[in-house]
């Protein structure tokens, strides 16, 4: 008998569906342990929710690149959640802004490593 039939015929009989990918489908609908934080199932029991790729990286030391391309080391995360800044290319450019306002114009944490941050969660207004 023909492996690929077999195999099909076993597939048929539990239910699997030979175009998934395990690797991409999470194990519950609160935990996903590949590929990525990029491809993170929310957790809506979490604090942070759906934020987790924000909340990571959120701390000194790390850069993150804004919408319009500029880049921003974070200096210091104060207790009260405010952060200082400081541009990257112009260290005389420095600020002390609030979580809200990293979480509106970031695009994406450039340090420590390349994760694109998603748009807020709908109806969520960082002002």
């Amino acid at each position: 008998m023909d492996s690929k039939h077999l195999a099909s015929l076993i597939a048929d009989n539990v239910e699997i569906c030979e175009e998934a990918d395990p690797a991409m489908d999470a194990s519950s609908q609160f935990a996903q342990t590949a590929p990525g934080v990029q491809n993170q199932m929310p957790n809506p029991l979490s604090p942070i929710m759906e934020d987790a790729d924000f909340f990571t990286y959120l701390m000194p030391g790390a850069v993150f690149e804004a919408h319009d391309g500029s880049q921003w080391l974070i200096t210091d995360y104060e207790w009260d959640g405010r952060i200082g800044i400081e541009n990257r290319w112009y260290p005389r450019q420095i600020a002390n802004i609030t979580t809200n306002d990293v979480r509106r114009s970031i695009a994406m944490w450039v340090e420590p490593v390349n994760v694109k941050v998603p748009a807020p969660i709908p109806g969520v207004v960082y002002n």
